[in-house]
């Protein structure tokens, strides 16, 4: 993991954290000087640590939903035992927002992965990631903004078109309130021409979602300012595992998640108060094995696959790379899946 840090901050109770989730730090700082991201580039200049785990071995601990469980309650993989993506629930270890509350401070939490809310106590906000299937947001109207992102997450290689628009009718129900009219307008500035230099495919979506997390968690800072504010950002991961290329020019998606993470840095900065420290974490760096035979299963459907076997009694929720979790109703059908 390398962590930036601001340069502390003396009597600072404030800090912001935005974990830009697996960022190669040497292809990000390349990727700002040649493409003039200054936000991006000031970040990286800040103070410097990185920290190794224990694990070394892919999808057995090696794996960025179980390495942000670590970061998040300050243990290693084999103390918090967390190797699934969404296993929230059985999570009982404190985390870092619960501690910031024992001390008596607030605390906003935005997209953390594979991160329960747990203890509400001194919480402002909390919006779960979009695998985290068995979380709720915080306040309650943010699960309609959810909605459509946790579809898209769980069921993002077989689309069931009329789930997707009841989804979608709830996106449209979060934005209804006037208050809400200039975040949808900003937002629906910067999608516009994000469509027009790319055009519409998962991949500008997800960038794009990543920019509206950024606007609305600004937003619910101004109105909370909670002592800890922590925001989780997956577009550059998504990127880096398709179009990370070395020695060429970049792609045009890469180039439009580069451009968007320098804005949404500099929208945090812009909100950062002068004696708030802030934090920028990447939880597992990425390394480029373009043209070394790795190869990934990706079944398109989960739950035709499962019944394809005779497993039967469960709901499938697909996990973000090759794999998908069956939830049972009791422990009988469980056995007799198995």
């Amino acid at each position: 993991m390398n962590t930036h840090v601001s340069p502390p901050v003396s009597g600072s109770s404030r800090l912001m954290i935005v974990e830009l989730n697996e960022f190669d730090p040497g292809y990000l700082a390349a990727m700002a000087t040649s493409m003039g991201l200054k936000n991006i580039s000031r970040v990286l200049s800040y103070e410097h640590a990185s920290t190794t785990t224990a694990d070394r071995v892919e999808h057995q601990g090696l794996d960025p939903w179980v390495q942000w469980v670590g970061v998040h309650c300050g243990a290693p993989t084999e103390q918090h035992g967390i190797r699934r993506l969404g296993a929230t629930r059985i999570q009982t270890s404190p985390q870092i927002w619960h501690a910031v509350a024992n001390a008596g401070y607030t605390w906003g939490v935005w997209g953390a992965m594979n991160a329960p809310l747990g203890d509400p106590k001194g919480g402002c906000f909390f919006m779960p990631d979009p695998w985290s299937f068995e979380e709720t947001a915080s306040p309650s109207y943010l699960n309609d903004l959810l909605a459509l992102p946790r579809y898209a997450a769980t069921n993002y290689l077989e689309i069931d078109r009329r789930k997707a628009f009841a989804a979608a009718l709830r996106l449209v129900r979060f934005f209804a309130p006037p208050s809400h009219w200039p975040l949808l307008t900003r937002f629906g500035l910067t999608a516009s021409k994000a469509m027009l230099s790319t055009g519409p495919n998962v991949h500008t979506f997800t960038t794009l979602l990543d920019y509206l997390s950024v606007l609305c968690f600004v937003k619910l800072r101004r109105e909370f300012r909670p002592n800890l504010s922590l925001i989780f950002l997956n577009h550059i991961a998504h990127l880096q595992h398709q179009f990370w290329t070395i020695g060429a020019e970049p792609h045009p998606e890469m180039k439009l998640g580069l451009r968007l993470s320098d804005a949404m840095l500099g929208l945090l900065l812009a909100d950062r108060a002068e004696d708030e420290a802030f934090v920028l974490m990447n939880g597992l760096k990425q390394t480029n094995v373009a043209g070394q035979g790795f190869f990934v299963y990706r079944q398109s459907n989960p739950q035709a696959a499962v019944e394809a076997i005779g497993v039967t009694g469960g709901r499938v929720e697909q996990c973000m790379t090759h794999d998908a979790t069956i939830i049972f109703r009791d422990s009988k059908d469980a056995d007799r899946a198995f």
